[in-house]
């Protein structure tokens, strides 16, 4: 038996009759760049989140341009410094070096989320912004973030790329940050069949943020603004999202049974397991071992998938060397022992008993 590490068609396949209706609905409509798909998707998302009437969804062509429209929202730009943390994907980083700014990484817990004590240590009178990742699907210290920002005067930037559906002491993923952004990558657990994304703002901002997506138009076609680009999100991934958005809840809930069952056959085998402080969706269920390349290649050999997120720090990126860091200690050692194991119901006993298997012969 072999064991994928994600299985995006047989997700698709569950919903594949509200998924072509959508289609037809769209295609029979005639309007593919925005219109009442988007319109209609970015309300219940809204709805989903639980969002106050202050808040809104607007709904962008990736998460990587919600990153950076956020960016360009606040006006960030060459003299700026935005700090992030160093354990995560590139794409903020790259948004920060495409306005000019400069990044300056932070070190992050056991936990895998940015550290506050290391964020505290690098503001300087030039940093505006913090991006604070929802890595794997946990939160990071949120008071201790809006805490510092409120002190500093920093705009916080939540990027929930991956937490759709986890929450903590009743709140969302996504109703942390000033700004929040969402990825639909097609391996995200709400993926759309393309790239597609979302931002959550203020009334007012949603505004802006609109208008920057549509090339910075004003109120009069071919009137433009300010500063935008073309960062729509297409009718036909909005289809596909709403049709998938019931389903999500269920989806997540498969992923933390397979998670619990990891945490029981995983535990006294001498490997470093997850322990999210929030109700995760199980993004990913990230395991550290020192003999990380060992155990991949041997589980590799019994047809199982991993994934190693993330095998290269950001501040080691060739692009992003001479950014500003801090101490970055933990972050150094994750990247060598995080190992990502596939949350597939079917294969998750496979998975467990082989990692027994290992232990016995003594690979880790």
């Amino acid at each position: 038996m072999k064991v994928p590490f994600v299985d995006i068609a047989a997700q698709t396949h569950e919903v594949s009759e509200e998924i072509e209706e959508a289609l037809r609905r769209v295609l029979k409509s005639g309007q593919y760049i925005l219109g009442p798909e988007v319109s209609a998707f970015e309300s219940e998302l809204a709805a989903y989140l639980g969002l106050g009437q202050d808040r809104e969804v607007v709904g962008v062509s990736s998460g990587t341009d919600a990153l950076l429209m956020c960016m360009m929202h606040a006006g960030i730009g060459p003299g700026d410094e935005v700090i992030l943390p160093d354990f995560g994907y590139f794409a903020a980083a790259e948004c920060v070096v495409r306005l000019g700014a400069t990044c300056v990484f932070a070190d992050v817990g056991p936990d895998f989320q940015i550290s506050v004590q290391s964020v505290a240590r690098l503001i300087s009178p030039a940093t505006r912004m913090v991006v604070a990742i929802d890595l794997f699907g946990d939160l990071p210290d949120w008071k201790g973030l809006r805490a510092l920002a409120e002190r500093h005067g920093l705009l916080l930037v939540e990027d929930a790329a991956q937490a759709i559906g986890s929450s903590l002491e009743g709140r969302m993923a996504g109703g942390f940050g000033d700004m929040a952004t969402f990825s639909f990558f097609p391996t995200k657990n709400l993926g759309a069949a393309g790239d597609g994304g979302a931002i959550v703002c203020g009334t007012e901002v949603a505004r802006e943020i609109r208008s920057m997506r549509s090339h910075g138009t004003g109120t009069h076609k071919y009137e433009h603004v300010r500063v935008g680009g073309n960062f729509r999100l297409d009718a036909l991934q909005a289809a596909i999202l709403r049709a998938k958005l019931p389903h999500l809840d269920g989806w997540n809930a498969r992923r933390r049974e397979v998670a619990e069952f990891y945490d029981e056959c995983l535990d006294g085998l001498g490997i470093g397991l997850p322990k999210p402080k929030a109700e995760s969706n199980w993004h990913q269920y990230t395991i550290t071992l020192a003999k990380r390349d060992e155990v991949r290649a041997a589980l590799s050999q019994r047809g199982i998938e991993t994934q190693v997120y993330y095998p290269l720090q950001s501040s080691e990126q060739p692009l992003l060397k001479g950014s500003r860091t801090g101490d970055l200690g933990v972050s150094s050692r994750l990247h060598r022992e995080v190992l990502s194991l596939p949350l597939v119901n079917e294969g998750s006993v496979l998975v467990g008993r082989t990692m027994e298997e290992l232990k016995m012969a003594d690979v880790f």
